[in-house]
């Protein structure tokens, strides 16, 4: 038996028990399985598993010689014939799964990103909240946000924070595209109205907190006894935010054309 005979039936779809099995059983014609098992070397149960495998793809034969069973290798041609077989099956299974693609590809749509969610708390898990995302921020990029409540914006606090961590945004010429209360109208002006960075509008309610909307995140903050933000990483959430956001702006806009 040689090595490249071996080779050659392990690319024909047998596996390498099996290729010394049939060339084996080629060489000794006509047998008792022991004297296969004796032959090969292999273990008893692998011998028995593959001949049976082998039979099954119609490469081997067996006749009983009274209780007996004796194997002998079926005409070579039948490899042909076992190839053909193989890629029928092969062309079968294409057409299946060609069939099935593009549900496929729709649940990996689905499933590809995973919802992250993230809680910074404390002034510095703010700051590093805020500076990850500008960071990662597009030149001219634009970042929607709902302002905090009113009594939040005035404090010195919650003023020198925005203040000092956007400027990592504006360095990028990025704006800011914000919705606040009425209440805050007289701060935000002063405060922004001079700056071509902030598009500001207002409406008459105040948000629980802050809502800014980046590209595939968004940043929840709560301000208060104990500063918390959430960073959700999820792109439905991330557009229902921004669909909402867009909804309150043209609503925005109609109030102050109103009053």
């Amino acid at each position: 038996m040689q090595e490249t005979d071996v080779k050659t039936l392990e690319t024909a779809g047998l596996t390498h028990a099996q290729a010394i099995i049939y060339l084996t059983l080629l060489e000794l014609g006509q047998t008792k399985i022991g004297h296969i098992i004796e032959k090969t070397k292999l273990q008893s149960s692998v011998v028995h598993n593959n001949i049976n495998k082998l039979i099954e793809k119609g490469l081997i034969n067996f006749v009983m010689l009274g209780k007996i069973k004796q194997y002998s290798v079926a005409d070579p041609e039948m490899f042909i014939n076992y190839l053909e077989e193989q890629k029928k099956k092969i062309d079968e299974n294409k057409k299946q799964i060609q069939e099935i693609i593009p549900k496929l590809k729709s649940i990996k749509e689905h499933t590809k990103e995973k919802t992250e969610v993230e809680v910074y708390k404390g002034k510095r898990g703010f700051k590093t909240a805020f500076t990850e995302e500008y960071l990662k921020l597009e030149p001219k990029q634009n970042i929607p946000f709902l302002a905090l409540p009113e009594e939040f914006h005035k404090t010195k606090e919650v003023r020198d924070f925005f203040s000092k961590v956007n400027e990592l945004a504006i360095e990028k010429k990025c704006t800011f595209q914000g919705i606040g209360p009425q209440s805050i109208k007289l701060f935000w002006q002063k405060s922004y109205g001079k700056s071509k960075s902030y598009q500001l509008r207002y409406v008459e309610e105040n948000f629980p907190w802050d809502v800014t909307i980046f590209k595939d995140t968004i940043l929840i903050s709560l301000w208060g006894e104990e500063n918390i933000i959430i960073k959700i990483k999820n792109k439905d959430f991330r557009d229902n935010a921004l669909r909402y956001f867009n909804y309150k702006w043209k609503q925005a806009k109609l109030q102050s054309t109103n009053s």
